[in-house]
């Protein structure tokens, strides 16, 4: 069963897409500082905690449209296809799910569960901050 744990948020940020199916999805930071799910060629700014639909200009956090988006600590996260192993580290796939970072990819995690299933809510140990590079390990 995933968990999460201390974490931090970066809370009322402008979705820029309708992304009420895309909780514990990767996100990224548009050039008009909005918030889209990520695919694998974009490198993640977090994981979106929320669901929030597109179009709504008030940032409350606790308003439609505004984005919580988790940066560093352990979040909930959802797997995509080809299987995941608890300590694999992760990155993001073409539709935003995690998935094995390969070695020219910034991985943003390490995996904390199992997951053979697509969609499946897997627990992740997020860092955003400083993404691990894992040509060289650093």
């Amino acid at each position: 069963m995933a968990w999460d744990a201390i974490k931090m948020n970066l809370p009322a940020m402008k979705a820029g897409e309708d992304l009420t199916d895309d909780q514990y999805k990767f996100v990224y930071l548009s050039e008009d500082n909005e918030v889209s799910v990520c695919d694998d060629a974009e490198t993640p700014l977090g994981v979106l905690q929320n669901n929030p639909p597109y179009g709504n200009t008030d940032y409350d956090s606790d308003t439609a449209g505004s984005a919580t988006v988790t940066i560093l600590g352990v979040s909930k996260v959802k797997a995509g296809t080809g299987g995941i192993s608890r300590g694999d580290y992760v990155a993001s796939d073409s539709d935003g799910k995690a998935a094995v970072g390969n070695e020219d990819e910034n991985a943003v995690g390490i995996a904390l569960e199992d997951s053979e299933e697509d969609g499946h809510i897997i627990s992740v140990l997020l860092n955003t901050i400083t993404p691990v590079d894992r040509s060289t390990g650093e």
